[in-house]
């Protein structure tokens, strides 16, 4: 949360109230900025592990393919979120990375 300042236009009186800052949304990445963002963090080994643990067999097919073939990825993506969470990484080690290779 933040704090603004507001004016009242016939009183002149200022008053502080709480706001919510809206994060600006996070670039998206093509394959070959996520494939270095996921070496960098040396993680490919181990999402291509929990893609194989996928029982499903169509289900895990298409993560894998979604995974190895994505033109582009998002960072809001669900099976990226997915994955985060089964990985134990934190937001903000995954949108540093996110961002410091998009550059």
């Amino acid at each position: 949360m933040a704090i603004g300042k507001r004016i009242n236009a016939t009183t002149g009186e200022i008053t502080e109230f709480e706001f919510e800052q809206l994060q600006a949304p996070m670039p998206t990445l093509n394959n070959w900025r996520f494939k270095a963002m996921v070496t960098y963090l040396g993680l490919d080994e181990t999402i291509r592990a929990a893609l194989a643990a996928i029982p499903d067999d169509l289900q895990r097919a298409i993560a894998t393919s979604r995974y190895e073939n994505s033109a582009v990825y998002r960072r809001d993506d669900p099976l990226l979120v997915q994955m985060q969470a089964a990985l134990g990484l934190d937001d903000a080690t995954v949108d540093a990375a996110w961002l410091q290779i998009a550059e």
